[in-house]
C-alpha cells in the first residue's frame, strides 16, 4: 500500500449509479489527489428491476412526492450496502476511510437526487459530492505518470475512442463514436457486453461491407453508414459484430498512422473487448501498455476520477461532508 511509503495519501471510496449498466459501481483507492493514484478494489451491485423502473419513472417526471422519497431512500440504502460490502471484502473498517465520493444521480440537466446526505448519516464518513468530471485530462496524466510514462497517446476505449496526446500537458486530440457502435449493436441484438468479445472472435468479416466503407475518413461519418450497412445485411450476428470491429480497428490505425511507431500507446478499456485491437496496435507500434489492470476493473474509470478529484477537494479545499469549510 502507498501508506507504507513516506507519502501523505488517503483512502477514498467512490460510488455512483450507472443507469446503462444498471449497477452501483463502487471502488476503494489510495491517492494524494495530486500526483499519486492506486486502485485497490471494485465492487458492483446490480439494481433490481423494481428500483430501476422507479428511477426511470421519476426521471421521466411521472411520479409523486412519496415515490421520489422512496427512490432516494432505497437507492441510498443500496449504495450504503455496496460501500459496506467492499470494505468487508477488503478487511477494512469505515474508520480507515478518509472520505467518500458520491455522484448524485441526475434526474435532468439541473436536478439531481441527493444520496450524499443519506450516506453521510449512515456511515458517518465525510462525503464529497457535486464533483465536476467533465475534464479528465489531469487524471489521465496521473495514471500515465504512475506507469513512468511522460509522453505518447492515450486511447480511452471505455467510452468513445477518445484520443489524448500526452506531453508536458495532456491535450485532447479527437473524439469519435466508433466504440459506441459496438455497444449499440450489442444492445440491438440483446447481447450481454461480456459476450461481445467472444462473438467477435468467432465471426468472419463481410468483405463487401469492408470494401464499401473503406473510403470513409472519420468515425463520425462511419457511424450511420456502418449501422445501416450491417443492420440490413443478412449475415449472422457474430459476423455483424466482427465486421464492425474490423472497420473500427482499421480506421483507428489509419488515424494513428501519422504518429511515430515508437510512440507510447496507452490503452484504457475492457481487456476482452479490445484484445484484437491490442494485437493490431502492437503490430504497428512498439510500446503498447494498459493504463489499468482490467482483470479487476470494469467500467471504473469515472469512479477513479471521482475518487482522485474528491481527494484533491478534501485536501486542498478543506471539504467536509460535501461542504466547503471556512
Amino acid at each position: 500500500m502507498l501508506k507504507n511509503k513516506k507519502l501523505e495519501t488517503y483512502y477514498v471510496v467512490s460510488s455512483r449509479y450507472d443507469l446503462n449498466q444498471r449497477k452501483i459501481i463502487t471502488i476503494i483507492s489510495e491517492t494524494d489527489g495530486q500526483h499519486v493514484f492506486e486502485f485497490i478494489a471494485s465492487f458492483e451491485k446490480i439494481i433490481d428491476l423494481d428500483l430501476l423502473s422507479l428511477f426511470k419513472k421519476v426521471k421521466g417526471y411521472s411520479f409523486d412526492v412519496k415515490e421520489l422519497a422512496t427512490l432516494r431512500a432505497d437507492l441510498a440504502n443500496e449504495m450504503n450496502k455496496s460501500i459496506k460490502s467492499i470494505l468487508t471484502e477488503n478487511n477494512m473498517e469505515s474508520s480507515h476511510i478518509d472520505c467518500i465520493a458520491i455522484e448524485n444521480p441526475e434526474l435532468n440537466s439541473d436536478i439531481s437526487l441527493d444520496l450524499a446526505t443519506h450516506i453521510q448519516q449512515q456511515l458517518n464518513i465525510p462525503v464529497i459530492f457535486n464533483i465536476n468530471l467533465n475534464n479528465n485530462t489531469e487524471f489521465l496524466k496521473v495514471l500515465a505518470e504512475n506507469k513512468q510514462i511522460d509522453s505518447g497517446f492515450i486511447i480511452n476505449l471505455d467510452e468513445n475512442f477518445d484520443i489524448y496526446k500526452l506531453n508536458s500537458k495532456t491535450s485532447y486530440i479527437e473524439s469519435s463514436l466508433g466504440y459506441s457502435i459496438l455497444r449499440y449493436l450489442a444492445m440491438y441484438f440483446n447481447l450481454e457486453q461480456d459476450n461481445v468479445a467472444y462473438l467477435i472472435s468467432q465471426g468472419e468479416v463481410d468483405e463487401g461491407i469492408i470494401n464499401k466503407l473503406k473510403t470513409v475518413e472519420t468515425l463520425e461519418i462511419l457511424q450511420k453508414d456502418l449501422i445501416n450497412s450491417i443492420m440490413f445485411s443478412k449475415i449472422k450476428t457474430e459476423d455483424k459484430l466482427k465486421t464492425a470491429f474490423f472497420v473500427i480497428k482499421s480506421l483507428l490505425l489509419q488515424n494513428l498512422a501519422e504518429f511515430d511507431k515508437n510512440s507510447n500507446i496507452m490503452l484504457i478499456g475492457n481487456t476482452g473487448m479490445i484484445e484484437e485491437l491490442n494485437q493490431a496496435l502492437k503490430g504497428v507500434f512498439n510500446n503498447v501498455v494498459f493504463l489499468k489492470n482490467q482483470s479487476q476493473r470494469q467500467h471504473t474509470l469515472l469512479n477513479e476520477q471521482l475518487a482522485f478529484t474528491a481527494a484533491k477537494k478534501h485536501v486542498l479545499e478543506n471539504y467536509n461532508n460535501g461542504v466547503k469549510l471556512s
